[in-house]
């Protein structure tokens, strides 16, 4: 420590070096998959920020799509996040 609780420039370094190295959690986790056969495959994917889960088609050639995966009420189906979910 410098004068006053004030840190060394090499500390600073260092913490913002140790920063870059650690790598943050997924936002996106995959939390269940399906193949289809003549489409390619049909994911479930969970944000893990908000809870909200998307359906995910993947034709495997660059071709696919993305929505909310919904209740039978039409609202967005919606995950409690837990550690053990990021």
């Amino acid at each position: 420590m410098g004068f006053l609780g004030e840190k060394k420039p090499d500390e600073k370094k260092e913490k913002k070096e140790k920063k870059k190295l650690e790598k943050p959690a997924p936002r996106f986790k995959t939390v269940y998959t399906q193949t289809v056969d003549t489409f390619g495959s049909c994911k479930i994917v969970l944000d893990t920020v908000t809870g909200v889960n998307y359906l995910l088609l993947d034709s495997g050639t660059g071709e696919g799509g993305l929505t909310p995966l919904l209740d039978q009420n039409g609202k967005p189906v919606v995950s409690v996040i837990t550690d053990d979910s990021k």
